[in-house]
């Protein structure tokens, strides 16, 4: 890696440039900005041709400086390229040889700053250029035509179809034995740059055959240009080329010109991130790309302004206007960036006017798999089946969840559904009914239901526990009483009730006239008149606090009263304003160690929380 680079003064001229100052502090990584037409690309083919044109002298310089090291062959022919003439006497040699160190000395300085050395490794690094293979590569090729240059410049455009084909063929045809053998390099060649591609687009090359047909396919899906977005087909361009310089990376000097053209900018930075993973010796990027200048960091930024490079570090209000505009393009994007609490809590207050949503299951739901354990414990600690009843399932993510346990475990569980026909969009009723059906093991069921008056007759089978998921929010405060008697109704004596939230909700909604209204423990107390503590009440936190889950004894439901309920709103609004005056105090002992979204997103649901609770209140 060259820690300092002297451009060649005549031949920046020839590209337009000006290289009166040395590029110093260069970097593993080094980026080159600047507005259109300052000069980003031409600096990289400058670098490009001035790189290879010194490397074939320096392989000259060291062929003479360290015989032993080269063929006779090599030697014969770097002494002759030296040599003015046949009659040149040893001392011009010297000089010609101190002249060419001291011209490399100068003009180069690598980043341990061990000349010696590198020189008598007599290696010098290879370019490779990366660019978009647009028209604006014209000149560069046409002094290439005019100039002896051996640098591999790569078009990203270029899609690998054939190579992939081939090498995807190799991998396949590797398990008949009369193929293989023969073709163990073709076959090792196939399993590097399949992990090249394992590791740079994190998707699997395989082949699919079809009759005597076979074809190339990722992640199984057939590769194809049109089937691919722009940006994977430049991932396995990047793949291609590093499966074919592999043996000589450690030793390439990477010339990337733009390759935000291709790719957005989390996916450029993983791609950078996973070249300089193969320790090339340098990688060297021009680029717009604002994210990926953050990333690379002000240290080895170089700007250019009207064909001259100059190091951005302690300029960059006046790099940053020459990307955005001079007038307040800068001053957008810093309060786009520090107002990101702002945007998150307009954004929460926003939705906080449409209705709520129902939620599929994701993923590693965390709320859903600690359902799925609280029902297997209450599995494991009964003997005989066990009855629930979930009020208000939706599209039956809580039923998805809970088919993921083995039958065995499972087969003692009757579980029942309920949804309001009223509040329910009969898409989502049909899934439900579905996913209860395949929980049951049959094509219909009969454990679906949308009149619970069905549960609560006397002669009913009553309920161990009934289940609301993220329900009880939605429920205007003024029906909580009558909701619970009628839960209470569907349960046996020494069942009880289960309510899950979600305690700081990350999208905002209006399931009805006063807003939501989300309980912790001590407001659930308050509801049902419990003391903190009691055996009758269990609450829960999982997911940093963020998740609860409270387990309600069946006859502590009929203590829910209107009273009860003005109560546990009055203390809603106290625990909302505190979180409030909390969050008002950034720099406060108590305060948060939120980012700025996530802290603007608290903010909003906190004042709507006391809003709502306000709004709720029948007392106030």
């Amino acid at each position: 890696m060259f820690e300092r680079i002297q451009l060649d003064a005549e031949l920046a001229r020839e590209y337009g440039l000006v290289a009166d100052q040395p590029l110093t502090g260069l970097g593993s990584i080094v980026a080159i900005t600047g507005p259109n037409g300052a000069g980003k690309t031409r600096l990289l083919r400058l670098l490009a041709e001035q790189l290879q044109t010194d490397r074939r002298e320096f392989e000259d310089f060291a062929a003479i400086t360290n015989p032993e090291d080269h063929d006779w062959t090599e030697q014969v022919n770097a002494t002759c390229r030296f040599a003015c003439d046949a009659s040149a006497e040893p001392d011009e040699k010297r000089k010609q040889i101190l002249g060419a160190m001291k011209r490399f000395m100068g003009r180069y300085r690598t980043s341990d700053g061990g000349w010696r050395e590198f020189a008598k490794t007599g290696r010098w690094p290879r370019v490779v250029y990366l660019y978009a293979g647009d028209e604006r590569s014209q000149l560069y090729r046409s002094r290439r035509q005019h100039h002896d240059t051996d640098i591999q410049d790569k078009d990203l455009r270029a899609f690998p179809k054939d190579a992939l084909e081939e090498l995807a063929q190799a991998r396949f045809l590797a398990a008949h034995p009369m193929w293989l053998e023969g073709n163990e390099d073709l076959h090792e060649r196939a399993n590097r740059f399949a992990t090249t591609v394992r590791a740079l687009i994190g998707a699997e090359l395989d082949i699919h055959v079809r009759g005597t047909s076979m074809f190339a396919t990722l992640n199984g899906r057939r590769i194809d240009k049109d089937t691919l977005s722009e940006g994977q087909r430049v991932l396995l361009r990047w793949a291609q080329l590093i499966h074919e310089e592999v043996a000589d990376l450690r030793d390439a000097i990477l010339l990337i010109d733009e390759p935000e053209l291709h790719l957005h900018p989390h996916a450029l930075i993983e791609a950078i991130t996973r070249l300089a993973e193969l320790h090339p010796a340098q990688i060297w990027v021009a680029t717009h790309s604002i994210p990926l200048l953050a990333w690379i960091g002000p240290r080895h930024i170089y700007s250019m302004d009207q064909g001259r490079p100059s190091w951005a570090g302690n300029q960059m209000k006046r790099v940053l206007g020459g990307l955005l505009g001079e007038n307040d393009g800068t001053e957008r994007l810093r309060t786009f960036l520090t107002d990101a609490g702002s945007l998150a809590f307009h954004q929460f207050a926003a939705e906080c006017l449409l209705a709520a949503g129902v939620l599929p299951l994701r993923d590693g739901d965390p709320q859903a798999a600690h359902f799925v354990t609280h029902i297997s414990e209450l599995l494991q600690a009964a003997e005989q089946d066990v009855r629930v009843l979930e009020y208000g399932a939706g599209r039956g993510r809580l039923i998805e969840a809970i088919a993921a346990l083995p039958t065995g475990d499972r087969a003692r569980l009757r579980y029942h559904v309920y949804n309001d026909p009223e509040h329910t969009d009969p898409a989502d009723a049909s899934t439900c009914r579905a996913q209860l059906a395949r929980l049951e093991g049959s094509e219909v069921t009969h454990r679906y239901c949308d009149d619970l008056r069905q549960h609560q007759l006397d002669a009913a089978d009553k309920m161990d526990a009934v289940v609301l998921c993220n329900v009880l929010h939605e429920v205007s405060p003024q029906d909580w009483p009558r909701l619970m008697d009628r839960l209470r109704a569907c349960l046996r004596p020494d069942g009880h009730l289960l309510i899950l939230e979600d305690q700081q909700m990350s999208v905002g909604e209006l399931p009805h006239d006063a807003g939501y209204i989300v309980l912790d423990e001590v407001e659930l107390c308050a509801l049902f008149n419990a003391a903190a503590g009691t055996p009758l009440l269990r609450y829960g936190q999982l997911h940093a606090g963020r998740l609860s889950i409270a387990e309600i004894s069946a006859q502590l439901l009929v203590a829910c009263t209107p009273d009860c309920v003005n109560k546990a709103l009055k203390q809603v609004q106290q625990r909302a304003l505190d979180q409030i005056t909390t969050l008002r105090r950034p720099k406060g002992p108590a305060s948060p160690a939120e980012p700025g979204h996530r802290r603007g997103r608290l903010h909003a649901y906190y004042a709507l929380l006391h809003t709502n609770a306000t709004l709720a209140r029948s007392d106030a």
